[in-house]
């Protein structure tokens, strides 16, 4: 399974002047093999939701409602936003609400299973959440990074989190039996996660 860090590419390749977002993912030159350097590239993101879209009829997120989000109740109203071809930008552009966000991490937490039904497949989740890439991008750890890459998720020695644009986050720390969850609009979309390890981690750590 492909991880969006992964890819060959070094950035992101679509862009808003061209209209064929997923034709730059194949025809932009690669700058190294895929699977072997950490960049974080949106558009791997993006290439999946087009193929979940192709290969079941319906948008990435249309998807998941009907198998798991409408279940552990996810907003009905949430929405994505389209790119120029019509498919859903899954990469940046997913509309909901933080509660929605702590809600999906409980349930990859719990390897898929809501109140006795497994919603989704616990074998991909727990590989999922395991290091698949390295991702020491400045030459030593941070609370974001150097401690490795799953699918879709960042690891963290305490945790395991998604971080979105501007400041949209899950985190969830399994030792602790704690899952919080952050929207907003922060120029230092990277501040949210430092000053949860700084102030809140060893508040837990004191009272383990």
């Amino acid at each position: 399974m492909p991880t969006s860090p992964a890819t060959p590419h070094a950035e992101s390749t679509y862009c808003f002047e061209d209209p064929d977002w997923l034709a730059t993912f194949f025809k932009n030159k690669p700058n190294h093999p895929a699977g072997t350097f950490f960049r974080y590239d949106t558009s791997g993101t993006y290439t999946l939701d087009v193929l979940v879209q192709r290969l079941t009829g319906k948008g990435f997120l249309e998807y998941l409602k009907e198998k798991a989000l409408d279940k552990i109740g996810f907003s009905k109203n949430a929405w994505v936003v389209e790119a120029p071809e019509g498919y859903p930008w899954g990469g940046s552009g997913v509309m909901c609400t933080a509660r929605d966000l702590a809600r999906f991490a409980l349930l990859v937490d719990r390897d898929g299973e809501f109140e006795g039904e497994q919603l989704l497949p616990a074998d991909y989740l727990r590989e999922a959440k395991k290091k698949q890439i390295d991702n020491d991008v400045y030459g030593y750890t941070t609370p974001l990074s150097g401690h490795g890459y799953g699918y879709q998720i960042w690891l963290n020695k305490d945790a395991f989190f998604s971080k979105g644009m501007l400041g949209q986050y899950i985190w969830v720390l399994p030792e602790y039996d704690v899952v919080m969850a952050a929207t907003g609009n922060l120029n230092d979309d990277d501040a949210p996660t430092r000053l949860l390890w700084k102030h809140l981690v060893p508040v837990f750590e004191s009272e383990d």
